[in-house]
């Protein structure tokens, strides 16, 4: 291959300087040698060397010799073996024993011999440097998709064309709840849930990708996915199987249910008691202005509340699809301070409550989206508020822990309660707040569109919720 590095080693300085000189008007980089050691010295400096052309029969250092020690530091190199006759059996040992690429006889009968030789020999070097790339290449593929089917958290199984299981990641290993999967057959290994499918998918054929969802113990739901592996020496392969916990979809889906359903008896209750109030503003035509007015400041009011509860509706899909967020590096303590008022809601006995900060100075920025944060507060009181007591206070509680911020409404206020202990040691008594209510569920979907979470604390404070948001820098 034309501009390759070629080393020629000869003691014979007239047959050395006719090979460089042919090598070199076919296009190659050559260097010249007269003997082993000087080769070496070569190699060390201005190598690697693609090919090198070297004489069998030298003093001090023989072409085996030196051919042995440039492998040691290239063993790439291709070597091209010169000899005479009397030496033929030499280099048909080194071209088989020692991995020589190919010898020529001394003389030779046309010098257009030796540049064919060279050519063949580079080819065949950069054709193994290629294939070793493209093996090392795969290699590090092969692990880095090891890598990540081993932490994924769906579910993967894979059978041979015997539907015996040949790959089963930790995630299904965990799923099945065994560990020795691999070398199972799959028609017994795999429980109903999954095999019932599999079974069907493969009497249809199981040419077609195809997707189910089964039912789970303990409520959940999983997504089946089943395709064919593609063919390997023209034999029909087996399967892969993906197993995804989807319950959390199914949740969602619940929750937006619930959450419109919740929407049409509150306005069905408001629209309800408007009809009475009006029943009763008409028997009241000719009764006293004052109760006139007392029974239209009532209407006027549960006319607000459906156009409050209508008006919201759309706010419940934009959270749910992330629409119209515009988060903003907010200032949560001054951001609260200044709604405090806003917020506060009459409490269970009628009163209205006293709605009070406790809060850092500084350090209590995030990256929110800033009338999403005022909703979740509003909500958030609003739970606090139905389980408080007539005449106590509601503290909004702000806290730092790890590089988060905790946010709890909590009943009490500054001066009538002891300053809260930090949440270290309390939030190993916190459940993810799966029960909590559809107001609670609501915020839960809100905090987790700015990127948080939402906590539940079994201990009956306030709320009960605690939302985990992480702090923005200063």
């Amino acid at each position: 291959m034309n501009g390759a590095k070629v080393l020629v080693v000869d003691d014979d300085e007239a047959f050395r300087d006719l090979m460089a000189s042919h090598l070199k008007r076919h296009g190659y980089a050559v260097e010249a040698a007269g003997g082993g050691a000087e080769a070496l010295s070569l190699f060390r400096e201005r190598g690697p060397f693609s090919v090198l052309v070297t004489d069998l029969s030298m003093p001090v250092m023989d072409g085996l010799e030196l051919m042995a020690h440039a492998r040691q530091l290239d063993p790439w190199l291709e070597v091209v073996i010169i000899t005479a006759a009397g030496t033929m059996e030499s280099a048909i040992s080194a071209l088989h024993q020692d991995g020589a690429y190919d010898y020529l006889l001394k003389p030779l009968e046309s010098i257009n011999q030796l540049s064919l030789a060279v050519w063949r020999a580079a080819a065949h070097r950069q054709l193994r440097v290629e294939k070793e790339r493209l093996q090392a290449r795969l290699a590090a593929e092969a692990e880095r998709l090891r890598a990540l089917i081993g932490n994924t958290s769906d579910a993967i199984l894979a059978s041979d064309a015997q539907g015996v299981i040949s790959v089963a990641n930790a995630a299904a290993q965990r799923l099945l709840g065994r560990e020795d999967l691999v070398g199972q057959e799959a028609a017994q290994a795999l429980p109903q849930p999954l095999a019932a499918p599999l079974q069907e998918w493969l009497a249809v054929g199981g040419n077609q990708p195809s997707a189910i969802e089964v039912s789970w113990p303990a409520g959940a739901v999983q997504r089946v996915s089943l395709s064919r592996l593609p063919p390997t020496d023209q034999e029909i392969d087996g399967w892969v199987m993906v197993v995804s916990d989807i319950t959390h979809l199914r949740q969602a889906e619940e929750l937006k249910r619930r959450l419109f359903a919740e929407a049409a008896d509150q306005v069905r209750e408001q629209v309800m008691q408007a009809v009475a109030e009006m029943q009763a503003l008409r028997g009241l035509a000719e009764g006293p202005a004052a109760r006139r007015q007392e029974v239209e400041d009532r209407l006027a009011a549960q006319i607000d509340e459906v156009r409050a509860w209508v008006d919201g509706l759309p706010g419940f899909v934009d959270v749910d699809k992330g629409r119209g967020l515009k988060p903003v590096g907010l200032d949560l303590t001054r951001f609260l301070g200044a709604h405090l008022d806003e917020w506060s809601v009459p409490a269970a006995g009628g009163e209205r409550l006293r709605l009070d900060l406790i809060a850092p100075e500084t350090g209590s920025r995030v990256w929110v989206d800033r009338d999403l944060m005022g909703e979740v507060m509003r909500r958030l009181v609003a739970l606090a508020a139905r389980q408080a007591e007539a005449g106590t206070g509601l503290s909004i509680l702000i806290q730092h822990y790890q590089q988060h911020l905790w946010i709890e409404v909590v009943e009490g206020s500054p001066g009538d309660r002891p300053e809260p202990a930090a949440p270290a040691a309390a939030v190993d008594s916190w459940i993810a707040a799966e029960e909590a209510g559809i107001d609670a569920a609501l915020v839960r979907e809100m905090v987790a569109r700015m990127g948080g979470q939402v906590w539940f604390r079994q201990s009956g404070r306030g709320s009960g919720l605690a939302v985990s948001l992480p702090r923005a820098e200063d």
